[in-house]
């Protein structure tokens, strides 16, 4: 936001048209940071079913290798126990470099990209590109209006469920 500051105070140096011009610049890479952060959450989550598939298939081999250790006090399971266990913090760790981190970066690009157009429709500039695409995201169900923090939580919880529902079936296995 200092920039558009110093693009403000600086305007009667600057003929409308520079102006307008350095606006559409600022915004044409603000897109840009918003298009990189959305990339990285997509690979993040892509490396995170694979690391889900993983564990899955890992938890699997290991149930039918047929082996048994004791646990904790809880008898004699499975050491395919521990398998989803350590998928449960993988998945902890990957919904917290997404929802916590690369999202809120996301909406902080955001942010600044509506104020920038803002600005360029205040030029004259018909730009609401980012606006836009705010408006469309949210997604009306009979929880009512879940946005894209909503969805993102949505997406991590059904990748938890998996090795949650696993755990619990072989925890109560004899």
């Amino acid at each position: 936001m200092n920039f558009l500051k110093s693009l403000t105070s600086s305007r009667s140096e600057l003929p409308d048209s520079s102006t307008v011009d350095a606006y559409v610049d600022v915004w044409k890479k603000t897109i840009e940071v918003q298009q990189h952060f959305n990339d990285l959450s997509w690979r993040i989550r892509a490396l995170w079913l694979t690391a889900l598939t993983f564990a899955l298939g890992a938890t699997f081999v290991a149930f039918k290798d047929g082996k048994s250790i004791e646990l904790l006090g809880v008898g004699q399971k499975s050491p395919a126990l521990l398998v989803p266990v350590l998928g449960l913090l993988l998945w902890l760790g990957f919904w917290f470099v997404d929802r916590q981190w690369y999202h809120r970066l996301l909406v902080g690009s955001v942010q600044e990209g509506m104020s920038l157009e803002k600005k360029l429709r205040d030029l004259g500039v018909d730009v609401s590109l980012t606006k836009t695409i705010g408006d469309a995201s949210p997604w009306n169900t009979w929880l009512g209006q879940l946005h894209s923090a909503h969805k993102l939580n949505f997406f991590y919880v059904l990748g938890g469920l998996p090795l949650v529902l696993s755990f619990f079936v072989l925890l109560f296995q004899p």
